[in-house]
């Protein structure tokens, strides 16, 4: 199972390894992004891509760790222990960006509008 990232655009600052969720009993691996910092590839245009989020996440739901236990609920418990500290980084919001444009849109509309009436 996969903890997932809770942001958009941040740092994975620090994975506390005191809580790291090995301790629960039937966890046989915890691993994140430091764990596996080789990239790969599938595509020749994405070839450096990595399996968990190395040191910045990029949008809600990038793998961020994982638990391999014997069983779901041992993992999901593990994943429960696991702490990330985030630093939030700025995002580009493309809702937001989409009604500003849309706002100066209308005002060069209601500018060209009134300057071709006069």
């Amino acid at each position: 199972m996969q903890a997932a990232a809770q942001h958009r655009a941040a740092r994975a600052h620090r994975v506390d390894r005191r809580h790291r969720g090995d301790a629960a009993g039937g966890v046989q691996a915890v691993l994140t992004g430091p764990d596996l910092p080789i990239p790969f590839g599938i595509l020749p245009v994405s070839q450096d891509e990595h399996t968990l989020c190395v040191d910045k996440v990029h949008f809600i739901g990038d793998p961020v760790a994982a638990v391999a236990a014997t069983t779901e609920e041992t993992a999901t418990a593990a994943l429960d222990l696991i702490k990330i500290v985030y630093e939030p980084l700025k995002s580009f919001d493309s809702a937001e960006a989409r009604r500003r444009a849309s706002r100066a849109a209308d005002s060069r509309l209601r500018r060209t509008a009134a300057t071709s009436t006069s």
